[in-house]
């Protein structure tokens, strides 16, 4: 991962977990889902991932967008 700083993020984006309708085996992807929220933040939160969008706009200083898209500016591809 490559760190920003607050003033260049400009909006927001998170993968989002759940459990698909037609799983064969629900008890498990219940118990995985539980440890994701659980015991997973704490990767996340060692890798430097936001775990949800108030750490996000707590981080910026502020509320932006939440998903989409957004070019990357020409400039980061520069040396």
């Amino acid at each position: 991962s490559i760190p920003l700083k607050p003033e260049e993020i400009p909006r927001v984006g998170y993968l989002p977990i759940g459990i698909v309708r037609f799983t064969k085996q629900k008890h498990l992807a219940e118990k995985f889902l539980q440890f994701l929220l659980q015991k997973g933040k704490a990767v996340f939160r060692k890798y430097r991932y936001f775990t949800t969008e108030e750490e996000a706009f707590h981080y910026i200083g502020k509320k932006k967008p939440i998903g989409g898209t957004f070019p990357v500016p020409k400039k980061w591809f520069s040396p």
